[in-house]
């Protein structure tokens, strides 16, 4: 499954729940050191807030981002909240 289709199923569900209490927006921040996912109400307030510091990687002796590992995390994190759902890669058209 591809990490962008998740995201954007995790958004759908939020944008369409109905208290302020649900989530109305999550925000996912990738830095250099540390991968931050946030979860926020439609009043603006912060509901949840989860963060991974970025494991050190080096592929040909250049420091690159850890993007599987943030990957899974994220992905982990979403399903943990209920918000991630399985998605087809295609769409029958």
């Amino acid at each position: 499954m591809g990490f962008a289709p998740a995201i954007w199923a995790a958004r759908e569900k939020v944008l369409t729940q109905g208290s302020d209490q649900q989530g109305f927006a999550i925000v996912i921040d990738i830095g250099k050191t540390m991968s931050k996912i946030t979860l926020w109400s439609r009043a603006g307030a912060l509901l949840d807030r989860q963060v991974r510091p970025n494991a050190p990687c080096k592929e040909g002796g250049i420091a690159r981002l850890d993007a599987d590992g943030i990957a899974d995390w994220a992905l982990g994190v979403l399903a943990a909240k209920g918000l991630l759902y399985v998605v087809p890669s295609q769409v029958p058209g």
